[in-house]
């Protein structure tokens, strides 16, 4: 889906120096946004339509859709000089990153930021070649821009929130105000994101004080683990955002220079420029929690690991004890056993058939058969003890193979 703008600084003049709201935005499709690309620039001043004039193609993409480098709208764009050659492949490396693309007869800023919650935003905002000078001699600039964006972006808001900057000395108004306000929705993003950051890593902090349980534990730690890939995206995005305040100063200064070669002291916009350190200062102050959010994390992980390492002595030393007590009550078992097995195997030869106990004669007691019992009962309890000796030497072999076989590997 493709979206158009034209803007004009002779009625942002004309209207106070505002960015007149609702914003007129057409809806176009692939064939459209071609056209859009290759129709030159409007000029009436029957309408106020003179000056710099922007044109702007806002590209709204799926969340998981990337850029084809070939796609015809590109493709005419680079035909048309809104974009450069190397647009083309910073755009195809999708790597976060500014940059500066100056050549004799134009200049472009190209912006892509860490693609996070937001989706994907990349800007390329040109300055074509001065047209003809209008009715009043007045030099006259084309500027072209192309914003893409997975997550939809507001651009009523980057171009309209704040006043338009009128104070440019000696060199005309520009729409840099669209990089530069895009800027501080980053910055402010930014902001956002760490409080939020900061906000879970105390809450953390806090469960882990209060965890009892192993699970609550092992919660804790993925939840953590969690935090410092956050972190660690979080620190990437700081650092870029950065490198794009740099890049806005850079740029500044650049066309400061190129003017001064036709004018005496120009002067860029200061309003503008005062945004960029703002911003820049408030960028700067979040580097000390995004140093010590690490340390914090860092901290909880011990936490978590001497918790771990207590509760696992604690359950170890429980075990203990249990075992300890199964083990004397098995003692006491084994010697009560031991106190009535002879008199119980007395009772149960006696009880045998063998024995007449009610014969007069104490020689007639005895059966003739009671050798028999001897006879059976002592071979066999050899082979029961027998198997039992080759069961347990079986088990000792297996285990001493296997752990060669380790000690081999």
């Amino acid at each position: 889906m493709y979206q158009g703008l034209e803007l004009s600084t002779r009625a942002i003049e004309k209207g106070g120096w505002k960015v007149h709201t609702p914003l007129q935005l057409q809806d176009l499709d692939s064939d459209e946004a071609e056209h859009f690309i290759q129709k030159d620039c409007k000029r009436d001043l029957r309408i106020n339509w003179d000056g710099d004039c922007l044109r702007c193609l806002v590209v709204d993409l799926e969340p998981q859709e990337r850029v084809a480098i070939k796609d015809p709208v590109l493709q005419t764009a680079l035909r048309k000089g809104w974009i450069p050659a190397e647009f083309i492949r910073l755009l195809g490396s999708g790597n976060a990153g500014t940059s500066l693309l100056w050549t004799a007869d134009r200049r472009s800023l190209f912006l892509q930021l860490p693609k996070d919650r937001n989706g994907l935003v990349t800007m390329i905002l040109t300055c074509l070649p001065s047209v003809r000078p209008n009715a009043r001699c007045q030099p006259q600039t084309d500027w072209a821009c192309i914003l893409l964006s997975s997550n939809g972006i507001d651009l009523e808001s980057l171009l309209a929130k704040d006043p338009f900057p009128n104070d440019y000395t000696r060199m005309p108004a520009d729409f840099m105000i669209l990089p530069v306000s895009l800027f501080r929705w980053r910055v402010e993003l930014l902001v956002e994101e760490l409080e939020n950051l900061t906000r879970n890593v105390v809450n953390e902090e806090e469960q882990l004080i209060g965890a009892i349980e192993l699970s609550e534990l092992d919660s804790i730690r993925k939840s953590i683990f969690e935090l410092g890939k956050v972190q660690l995206r979080l620190r990437r995005k700081w650092v870029c955002t950065l490198e794009v305040a740099t890049t806005l100063s850079q740029y500044f200064d650049a066309i400061e220079r190129q003017y001064a070669k036709e004018e005496v002291s120009p002067q860029y916009s200061e309003i503008l420029r005062q945004r960029v350190r703002m911003d820049a200062q408030l960028c700067g102050s979040l580097e000390y929690d995004l140093q010590i959010i690490p340390s914090k994390i860092d901290s909880q992980r011990q936490m978590i690991d001497s918790r771990f390492h207590m509760m696992i002595a604690q359950s170890s030393a429980k075990t203990a004890e249990e075992s300890q007590k199964d083990s004397s009550s098995m003692k006491t078992m084994s010697i009560m056993t031991l106190i009535f097995l002879p008199g119980t195997s007395i009772a149960s030869i006696f009880s045998m058939g063998v024995f007449n106990w009610d014969a007069k004669d104490v020689r007639h007691v005895g059966n003739q058969y009671l050798w028999l019992y001897f006879a059976i009962a002592i071979p066999l309890t050899i082979v029961v003890l027998l198997t039992w000796y080759s069961w347990v030497k079986l088990r000792q072999r297996r285990k001493e193979a296997k752990k060669s076989e380790k000690d081999k590997c």
